[in-house]
């Protein structure tokens, strides 16, 4: 019985592959053919692949933007450092109520050296600014003039709006610490000479940052000469600093104070510290370009704006900054 079974099997079993071959071969399986504009030779032993320039006629070959020949940008790849290094003019003013109403008028030189991070989430700013010169104010024939020195030291932390942020448009908020010292000296106000002032702020910060990138090479004409633009990219931003508390500690009323008469000089007679005195306020606008080396520059203009607590012995201050900085990769 067996062995019938199996003969039976053996006789019917080509016949159902063989039907099962011809009910796939009557399903029509259409596959397009990718049209490149080549040629196939008829033996299909040889493809014969188009010029690029045929492929351009209809559509470009390449639609992305090129990006290979870019420089290092810092907050899209990984986190970057950089090492700032400054110089610029600050064209500024102040005036003093405690020795007269004059307002001071000067132009004096300006450092700043700062250690920075940029990451895809948050940027970090640390660093160091000084400003040193004179200032002369100007009434008639007469003319008076200030030599004064400034010190800020300042930490700024910015984290990433990213409900708001996108490829071109990044926003950051966050906070600022500054503390500015001002060392001045005046001869012609006698025993009023020096003034000194410490004024430490603390801002809520925010950015918006426009990414404006070179992305194809150009080649442009101005009169008869002609030049090319590289891709490259660039970054322009706004930032603005909303003082939300700001402590001084300078002279009182009494400028000088009583040491003086007493034979007993002491530096910071009469000084007080005042917690929530005065307002500040400053921004920063900024256009940055990043090299090939992975090294940037940095054109700026900074604008600072305070005064401090009080009614007769108000100080107040502004300062409007250009600058220039190199900005040196470390990592």
């Amino acid at each position: 019985m067996k062995r019938k079974l199996l003969i039976l099997m053996w006789i019917i079993s080509p016949l159902w592959i063989s039907a099962q071959s011809d009910e796939f071969q009557d399903r029509s399986f259409k596959v397009e053919p990718l049209n490149l504009g080549g040629t196939l030779n008829s033996d299909l032993s040889e493809f014969e692949m188009p010029s690029i320039s045929a492929l351009e006629k209809d559509k470009p070959f390449i639609e992305q933007p090129i990006t290979l020949d870019l420089p290092y940008t810092d907050d899209i790849i990984k986190p970057a450092f950089y090492l700032e290094l400054s110089v610029g003019i600050n064209f500024s003013n102040f005036r003093d109520f405690a020795t007269s109403p004059l307002v001071y008028n000067g132009s004096p030189k300006y450092f700043s050296i700062a250690y920075q991070k940029y990451a895809a989430k948050f940027e970090m700013n640390l660093g160091l600014s000084s400003s040193l010169g004179k200032y002369r104010s100007v009434v008639g024939d007469n003319v008076a003039i200030s030599n004064v020195m400034t010190f800020s030291a300042f930490y700024s932390r910015l984290y990433n709006i990213e409900k708001w942020s996108n490829e071109k448009w990044f926003f950051r908020a966050g906070g600022l610490l500054n503390s500015t010292y001002n060392y001045r000296l005046n001869s012609a106000l006698q025993n009023n000479a020096v003034g000194i002032e410490w004024i430490t702020t603390l801002y809520g910060s925010g950015r918006v940052q426009r990414d404006v990138s070179r992305m194809k090479e150009k080649h442009k004409k101005f009169l008869f000469i002609k030049y090319t633009l590289k891709p490259r990219t660039k970054r322009l931003s706004l930032r603005y600093d909303l003082g939300l508390m700001n402590n001084t500690f300078r002279n009182g009323y009494v400028y000088a104070g009583q040491s003086s008469v007493l034979n007993d000089p002491k530096l910071f007679d009469d000084y007080q510290f005042k917690f929530f005195s005065g307002f500040r306020t400053g921004a920063a606008l900024e256009y940055l370009i990043y090299l090939k080396n992975r090294n940037a520059v940095k054109f700026s203009y900074l604008w600072d704006a305070y005064y401090t607590g009080g009614d007769l012995d108000r100080f107040e201050m502004a300062s409007h900054v250009l600058k220039f900085s190199l900005m040196f990769n470390t990592k």
